[in-house]
């Protein structure tokens, strides 16, 4: 229980950093001292690393539930979106599925 507890701070102190530098961009911006160059691929970078750790958090706070994470259907869920995704030529989605692949085999 000590070890997930210690799992969860360190996800939540990573978060907090994200968090934090994404405030730090922003007050940049506002006095002048950045320019926007480069700033909607930050943006997605802050959008990818907070999701990517809100679901890790998601993922260790569900498993006190002793549920299983990766089911038959889950697999087949993911596949059914990426599928989607990839007619669709929705490359954040297919992004976005194989996150939530990476996080559920963490």
């Amino acid at each position: 229980m000590k070890v997930q507890h210690n799992k969860t701070l360190d996800q939540a102190r990573a978060i907090f950093t994200i968090a934090v530098s994404c405030l730090q961009h922003l007050h940049n911006l506002k006095e002048g001292t950045v320019g926007t160059e480069g700033l909607s691929e930050s943006i997605e970078n802050y959008k990818v690393d907070l999701g990517k750790y809100h679901k890790i958090l998601l993922t260790e706070l569900n498993t006190d539930s002793n549920s299983q994470l990766f089911s038959e259907a889950i697999l087949q869920d993911h596949k059914n979106k990426i599928i989607r995704a990839k007619q669709d030529g929705q490359i954040d989605n297919i992004i976005e599925v194989l996150l939530s692949l990476r996080v559920n085999a963490l």
